[in-house]
């Protein structure tokens, strides 16, 4: 089973730059789109994603984004963060049934924000190879 989870902010005022704390991926205000139909554009607003490192075991990764980013709650917000959430994608072959664990869902709660879940129906050996693909 393909997982990838992640933790993502968003502001029109925010500047991930001024944390201190080094995300996957970030963007600033006024940074220029590079790709796709905004190319050449402003952003106009900034964003930050962080994905759960794939060597932390299954039933310990919202474990580790809360206590990664439960200390961060108020540096986001003096940073321009207006909202944030937590994100699960999951590669599939046949069929998809998940189950949060009680404990995992206590980790979730604490950084008090939404949670969004996709899955993706891919061929068997697209779920194998994981997101490592995409």
């Amino acid at each position: 089973m393909a997982w990838r989870i992640s933790f993502h902010a968003i502001g029109d005022d925010f500047s991930p730059a001024k944390m201190n704390f080094r995300f996957h991926e970030q963007n600033e205000k006024n940074e220029i789109h590079l790709i796709g139909i905004f190319k050449g554009e402003e952003y106009g607003y900034g964003s930050a994603s962080y994905y759960v490192p794939e060597k932390i075991e299954r039933l310990k990764k919202f474990k580790h984004l809360a206590d990664t980013f439960e200390p961060l709650l108020d540096e986001l917000k003096k940073c321009g963060a207006e909202s944030w959430h937590i994100e699960l994608e999951r590669l599939y072959y046949a069929q998809c049934n998940e189950e949060l664990d009680f404990n995992e869902i206590v980790e979730i709660q604490r950084l008090k924000c939404s949670f969004c879940y996709s899955a993706y129906s891919v061929s068997e050996n697209e779920e194998k190879e994981g997101f490592n693909q995409i």
